[in-house]
């Protein structure tokens, strides 16, 4: 069922018509980051940098793969889906990263279906946006 559901939000999001892909591969565009300060708040997002890196998000295994250097992998532990007033969507996920370490990766696409994806660990945010391959 976790499966079903997943596979159903990730369609909504990405407004793909059909339920007969296991994986979705992904595109990074650009990338952003932001750090957490020594008075334990995030500084600002830096300037946008060209990323051209494959995420692959297997629905079958429940996994996030981004191949880059290092590659990393990330498993779904949890997903809940948001629509926001204005539209945009946001599929949040808990994972589980490197190292073992819980953190958070966010798709988020607004009215006219661009695409970004955050992952939030303990100190650091990354941006990244992304054009849906298949």
């Amino acid at each position: 069922m976790k499966k079903i559901t997943l596979s159903l939000i990730i369609i909504l999001l990405c407004s793909f018509s059909a339920l007969s892909q296991e994986s979705r591969k992904f595109r990074t565009q650009s990338v952003a980051a932001k750090f957490l300060d020594d008075d334990g708040t995030f500084g600002e997002w830096s300037d946008w940098e060209d990323s051209n890196l494959l995420i692959v998000l297997n629905v079958e295994d429940q996994q996030i793969t981004i191949y880059g250097e290092p590659n990393r992998v990330f498993d779904i532990i949890t997903t809940k889906e948001e629509i926001e007033d204005d539209g945009s969507r946001q599929l949040i996920m808990t994972c589980l990263g490197h190292n073992q370490m819980e953190c958070g990766f966010r798709m988020v696409t607004d009215k006219d279906f661009n695409l970004q994806f955050y992952i939030h660990y303990s100190e650091a945010i990354f941006a990244y946006n992304v054009k849906l391959l298949n």
